[in-house]
C-alpha cells in the first residue's frame, strides 16, 4: 500500500477547500444578484447565517426565500405556490 506525503495530502486537502469555497462564493453571489436576498438588517442576517449553516446553500436558498417579506412566493411547482 502506498502512503501518500504529508505536503500532498495537506495541498489537497487546501485545494479541496478553496474549490468549496469558491463554489459557494458563487452561488451566493447568484442568489444576491437574483434577488433571493439582499442588504439585510442585522437580525435578518444572523437567520440567514444560520439557515446556511444548517441546510447548506441548496436548503438555506429556499428557507430565505420563505422567510423573505417580500410578496412574491418562495416555491412554485406542479401544485401552486
Amino acid at each position: 500500500m502506498k502512503s501518500i506525503p504529508p505536503s500532498e495530502e495537506l495541498r489537497a486537502r487546501a485545494q479541496r477547500l478553496a474549490d468549496r469555497l469558491g463554489n459557494e462564493a458563487f452561488y451566493l453571489g447568484y442568489c444576491f444578484r437574483s434577488g433571493m436576498f439582499g442588504i439585510e438588517p442585522p437580525r435578518r442576517l444572523a437567520q440567514l447565517v444560520r439557515a446556511f449553516n444548517d441546510y447548506g446553500m441548496l436548503g438555506a436558498g429556499h428557507r430565505c426565500r420563505c422567510d423573505s417579506p417580500s410578496e412574491q412566493p418562495a416555491v412554485i411547482d406542479e401544485h401552486g405556490h
